[in-house]
């Protein structure tokens, strides 16, 4: 008797919800309108690029996804995304511009804000521009970013970036690699290095994940983080460097010559030495691993 005189009750209520649910969500529609939310502002081109060609991007402040794909062409997404104070969305909109140069061996790309809105405190708005590329799986790819973040994959072909503040993200990529990051994290997995690898980081880490690097290579960090998780069977002759505030940890068996307990330079071979891979930390830590490795030595 108890359930069926409260049922009028409950199905009052029921109602009594959706109806709250969308006079809510109304709100938060015309409020979000008011604000000047994002809702995107999103535009596609295509591009002709010959396989073996360049792609060269000039981007601050949003993101960079970039794929590799098996067509000689380049299709390219631009959102562009505006939120805050509704009464310079247009005006922003209009004068961000993201330009192209297209020819038959390479693609620039150039996003351009406008100046006007530059603060630094008391800001009433935020905007960005997001690209999204799938571009020919044998390219270069050249990058010079600012408060961005960058995903790249599937390629072959030498990658030269110059970030700050931008974390990057590289799989899948084969080629040689020169890379110069500030105050923005690298993480490189499963990329094959035949053609050298050179990373520098100051304040920010670099990690390289089951990887091959047969033609050795560099990596600084300044104020940061150097970690390579390695095959077991890679075959390297490895310099480290490090100075007082500096520390290094390996899980692979290394005969190290040099200063084991203090600072300098260490010199080493992993399983017979090969290519020669130079590590080296100020004010930071070095970590080499086997891949999946728990356990290691440290100096």
């Amino acid at each position: 008797m108890a359930s069926t005189s409260l049922s009028p009750v409950l199905r009052f209520f029921n109602r009594f919800s959706a109806v709250l649910l969308v006079v809510l969500a109304g709100c938060a529609f015309d409020y979000a309108q008011d604000k000047g939310a994002d809702l995107g502002d999103r535009t596609e081109r295509s591009f002709k690029l010959n396989s073996g060609g360049k792609v060269a991007i000039d981007h601050d402040r949003g993101s960079i996804t970039l794929d590799g794909w098996e067509k000689n062409e380049v299709w390219v997404a631009v959102v562009k995304h505006y939120e805050g104070d509704s009464q310079y969305r247009d005006q922003w909109m209009r004068e961000t511009q993201v330009t192209f140069d297209s020819q038959p061996d390479h693609l620039r790309v150039r996003v351009e804000r406008p100046t006007w809105h530059v603060c630094f405190t008391g800001c009433n708005f935020h905007a960005w521009v997001d690209l999204t590329l799938h571009v020919p799986r044998h390219v270069a790819l050249e990058m010079t970013v600012d408060r961005n973040h960058v995903r790249a994959s599937g390629l072959e072909g030498d990658i030269h970036i110059d970030a700050d503040r931008s974390p990057i993200d590289l799989r899948d990529i084969s080629g040689g690699f020169h890379i110069v990051s500030r105050r923005g994290a690298v993480a490189m997995r499963d990329v094959q290095a035949p053609g050298g690898l050179n990373v520098q980081m100051e304040r920010a880490d670099v990690e390289i994940e089951g990887s091959r690097l047969t033609q050795g290579g560099e990596v600084h960090a300044d104020r940061g983080s150097v970690r390579l998780r390695l095959p077991e069977s890679e075959k390297l002759s490895v310099e480290v460097e490090r100075d007082r505030r500096s520390n290094f940890h390996t899980d692979f068996p290394l005969q190290f010559s040099g200063n084991l307990s203090g600072y300098g330079r260490m010199r080493g071979q992993i399983n017979g030495g090969g290519p020669t891979l130079r590590l080296s930390a100020d004010r930071g830590s070095i970590n080499l691993e086997k891949t999946f490795a728990k356990t290691g030595k440290m100096f």
